[in-house]
């Protein structure tokens, strides 16, 4: 996972992760396992800090502003733990045909496809 990264609410950051999984790493996994268990994510990964990011031009006009919900590092392991998990089987579960979020996939793919299909490429 990337590093110096905003943290949630709990403003523990993946580097905290890397040093002390040795000492937090087992019961974590506990706490995720019970969540499959019982469908439930623990609170801390339920919950984000919502804030506003400014964009160019006139920081007055709501609409320069981005809002962005920091998630807690705990939820992004453990996120980014069921999609390497889910990564093995994506091609039996996925469609050929299906190019939005599968990995080296791209929507220039679809687009050559239609492309094709009405033969129509330039």
């Amino acid at each position: 996972m990337p590093t110096n990264k905003s943290p949630g609410m709990d403003g523990l950051t993946v580097e905290f992760y890397h040093v002390f999984w040795d000492i937090c790493g087992p019961d974590l996994v506990t706490v995720w396992a019970e969540s499959l268990q019982s469908g439930v994510l623990p609170l801390s990964c339920r919950r984000a800090v919502l804030t506003l990011l400014p964009k160019k031009g006139d920081l007055c006009d709501l609409r320069n502003w981005r809002p962005v919900s920091l998630l807690s590092t705990d939820y992004k392991i453990v996120a980014k733990a069921i999609l390497l998990q889910l990564g093995s089987v994506l091609a039996d579960m996925i469609h050929p045909d299906q190019t939005y979020t599968v990995p080296d996939c791209s929507i220039f793919d679809d687009l050559f496809l239609v492309w094709d299909l009405f033969g129509t490429r330039a």
